[in-house]
């Protein structure tokens, strides 16, 4: 970008804000309340799956303060922004990871390893992340996690009773400061009146507790794939934020 600024346009004042599950429209009411130059500042939106993109450029002959524009948008944005140099939220769980000395491992059912793969796309990533069982069938789950049966019989795969028993067993069996799960049904088949297509319940062991909580995601398999590697990435993220303001 900075290239192309200084080959089209002429060296021009830009930041870069990423916000994570947050629709357009609520990005756009939220922009108008920074406290910033509008006159001097022109900015747009760039949606992807999960992540939205909003780049602040100075109109031709102005300039702005890059550092009071972060500033201003981490005031309205709060924990749903990343960090500046976080090109996705992926990297920023990493970077967290490693600046709190803090190690992960995840338990994935209905996600089919994809957290996993998110985590290890980012080079570096085994100072943090230690490994991942897919447990996809009930008996994977009982004998490599040790969730027990009779809660799979009482509540079914799909509960917040058995993401916590993953998310624990993932914490367990790899020594991890962490361990996260998910469990759902992807679709497009398997949903009932009560438990949906697009039913994913999470787990997040930490130390001491084992947080859990269930999304409905109405998109087709890929999109509640993804959507639920995201939304139990950005759990863990805030998580993290909240250890290292403490």
């Amino acid at each position: 970008m900075p290239f192309l600024f200084e080959r089209l346009q002429g060296c021009r004042d830009h930041c870069i804000v990423r916000t994570v599950l947050m629709r357009e429209s609520e990005i756009n009411e939220l922009i108008q309340q920074m406290r910033i130059p509008f006159d001097d500042i022109e900015w747009g939106i760039t949606t992807t799956p999960g992540m939205n993109t909003i780049t602040f450029v100075a109109k031709g002959g102005c300039s702005f303060s890059r550092e009071a524009v972060i500033s201003e948008a981490r005031r309205i944005f709060s924990t749903r922004m990343l960090m500046p140099e976080s090109e996705n939220l992926e990297m920023e769980v990493l970077h967290l990871l490693s600046e709190n000395g803090v190690t992960i491992a995840t338990a994935e059912s209905c996600t089919g390893g994809l957290i996993a793969k998110r985590l290890t796309d980012i080079p570096g990533s085994s100072n943090a992340f230690l490994g991942s069982v897919v447990a996809y069938s009930n008996n994977a789950k009982i004998d490599l996690l040790g969730v027990p049966a009779e809660i799979i019989q009482q509540h079914g795969a799909v509960s917040e009773e058995v993401a916590r028993e993953m998310a624990y067993g993932a914490k367990e069996k790899f020594y991890a400061h962490i361990g996260i799960s998910t469990t759902g049904i992807a679709g497009p088949e398997g949903g009932t009146e009560e438990k949906p297509v697009g039913t994913v319940c999470f787990g997040m062991a930490t130390e001491g507790e084992v947080q859990t909580f269930t999304e409905r995601i109405a998109m087709d398999r890929e999109g509640v794939r993804f959507y639920a590697s995201q939304y139990l990435l950005n759990r863990v993220r805030i998580h993290l934020l909240s250890i290292r303001k403490n």
